[in-house]
């Protein structure tokens, strides 16, 4: 999910898409990586937000999560 989509924002996505499917695991990918925003993340459900330019740390946030 990014934060900056054309037609939805990705935070009230996140949001939609975890209130309709608790169970989803999101992880935000975005190059908004400031405090504001990641605060944001965490209340709209995501799991994580990543900074576009540290994509290759998501292979263990994924990997550590079950299911």
């Amino acid at each position: 999910m990014d934060v900056e989509m054309k037609r939805l924002n990705g935070l009230k996505a996140t949001s939609n898409l975890v209130t309709c499917y608790p169970e989803a695991k999101v992880i935000i990918v975005t190059k908004h990586t400031d405090l504001q925003t990641r605060l944001a993340a965490g209340e709209a459900g995501a799991l994580f937000l990543v900074g576009k330019e540290d994509l290759l740390s998501l292979l263990p946030l994924i990997q550590d999560r079950d299911g």
